[in-house]
């Protein structure tokens, strides 16, 4: 997904926060260390993203990051 799409839809899920708490899981990368982070909106304004977990593409490899990301 290009950057601009990915703006788009992250000022979408800003502006329905505004009503409604909304999360998005995120899964960047397709290297050996992809990040799976979870992200969250409130009255606008995206939180800063959780880590949950570094993977590999396809489920190879899962390292659980704990419940605080580290």
């Amino acid at each position: 997904m290009d950057h601009a799409t990915r703006n788009l839809i992250d000022e979408h899920l800003k502006r329905e926060s505004m009503n409604r708490p909304v999360v998005r899981l995120s899964f960047e990368g397709a290297n050996e260390h992809s990040l799976l982070a979870l992200i969250r909106y409130e009255g606008g304004t995206q939180l800063v993203p959780l880590p949950l977990a570094e993977c590999e593409a396809h489920g190879r490899r899962i390292n659980y990051l704990g419940e605080n990301g580290t």
